[in-house]
């Protein structure tokens, strides 16, 4: 494995080939348009859509720990899942992604030496899909690499075999024009010996570069030093004094009541696309949810300066309350919360007249709390999402697709 320099950026040697499979990955899904490929007499079978296609040593054991496994029959009511076909040799040659049971993405295999591209199209647009081309690439008939490339990133998982127990990961979240090129870059080992055991080598995220320059207080601005009353003159203790009852006369108070009501909620965090949005419809991207409003804030100008598409077109944010319904485990970094969503469609199938619930910490609890929703909102369509606190989405993004 090559050797990272600097904490922040990848050596030369690297970037070039991050880039060059970047750049190959791009020219592959350039060649074929939708009409090249023919359905066959192939296989089916199917897969539960928890998570990206990707089918090497991590996310396969990811996917073994969630229960997620290929079957010949879909399972009743489920309405998240891949159909996989496979040719006479059980050679994949589509995945078609269903979201909600309506169709989303469709993955057309292309294979060249030893690689495996799964180009993206949508089967009701009948063109490409602007989302990741994913490649593996194999060594026999075990994938030692596999990434995630569109126009402006790769994810990039690297596998390297010690022995038949162990093996070496390294992941990396790279993009080559962003503000923070090295998005993620985790290393660490897996051993099959005793069951399955991780063991972090290094890890870094874009993250710790954007705490450090605010003196390693994460998304919040730094503290000033503090004064003990004590050890202050009678001019120090008037000034303050003064300052506090200015502070008050411009109103700047709440009640307890308020104050304890705002440490027991989240803070949604929306950017939408200002020029896309018209009439009742909003093109809005939900990017997450954050303990602080000042982290919402401080995660919208970061997106609005430096991530693809929101830093490119006329794009606002804003920062919604929402209650904590419950109450969450404490001292857990990937506590989740589940939010309920209505919306009605519009003509062109935009989605207008969005309803969100508050934020529910049981997942059986928001969907008793659904009907309620259903009967007070008369609305078309309706999910039950689940949050992960502080996980931010479309951090690769965005590009407006060709009209």
């Amino acid at each position: 494995m090559r050797k990272i320099e600097s904490k922040y950026d990848l050596d030369n040697e690297y970037r070039l080939m991050l880039k060059s499979l970047m750049e190959d990955a791009q020219a592959v899904c350039r060649q074929y348009e939708y009409g090249d490929f023919a359905d066959g007499d192939y296989s089916v079978s199917y897969k539960r859509n928890k998570n990206w296609f990707l089918e090497g040593l991590v996310p396969r054991l990811r996917d073994e720990k969630q229960g997620v496994k290929e079957r010949d029959k879909l399972r009743k009511g489920t309405k998240n899942y891949y159909s996989v076909y496979r040719d006479e040799h059980g050679l994949i040659r589509k995945a078609a992604s269903y979201v909600e049971g309506k169709a989303d993405v469709t993955y057309y295999a292309v294979y060249k030496e030893n690689k495996r591209y799964l180009l993206p199209f949508s089967d009701v647009w009948q063109r490409r899909y602007p989302t990741y081309t994913i490649v593996s690439e194999y060594s026999g008939d075990e994938i030692i690499k596999e990434y995630m490339v569109n126009d402006c990133q790769i994810v990039y998982y690297g596998y390297e075999k010690r022995s038949e127990e162990e093996y070496r990961v390294e992941v990396i979240n790279y993009i080559p024009n962003g503000a923070y090129p090295v998005n993620a870059y985790e290393v660490f080992t897996v051993s099959l010996v005793n069951g399955i055991e991780y063991s972090d080598e290094r890890s870094y995220s874009w993250y710790d570069e954007f705490n450090c320059q605010r003196k390693g207080l994460p998304y919040t601005q730094a503290l000033p030093e503090s004064m003990i009353v004590a050890d202050m003159t009678e001019e120090q203790l008037n000034e303050e004094l003064e300052k506090g009852y200015t502070f008050m006369q411009e109103g700047n108070t709440m009640t307890a009541d308020t104050a304890f009501a705002k440490a027991r909620c989240l803070f949604f965090l929306t950017l939408t696309d200002t020029e896309l949005s018209y009439g009742d419809h909003t093109e809005d991207f939900c990017i997450g949810l954050f303990f602080s409003e000042m982290e919402a804030k401080l995660i919208a100008e970061h997106y609005l300066k430096n991530v693809k598409g929101f830093c490119e077109y006329p794009c606002t944010y804003r920062i919604t309350q929402k209650k904590i319904i419950g109450i969450l485990p404490c001292g857990n970094d990937s506590s989740c919360v589940w939010m309920l969503t209505g919306w009605n469609t519009n003509a062109d199938l935009d989605e207008i007249d969005v309803v969100e619930s508050d934020c529910y910490t049981d997942e059986s609890q928001a969907y008793e709390a659904l009907d309620e929703m259903k009967a007070k909102y008369t609305r078309s369509e309706w999910t039950v999402n689940r949050w992960i606190i502080g996980k931010c989405d479309w951090e690769s993004g965005f590009s407006r697709s060709e009209e």
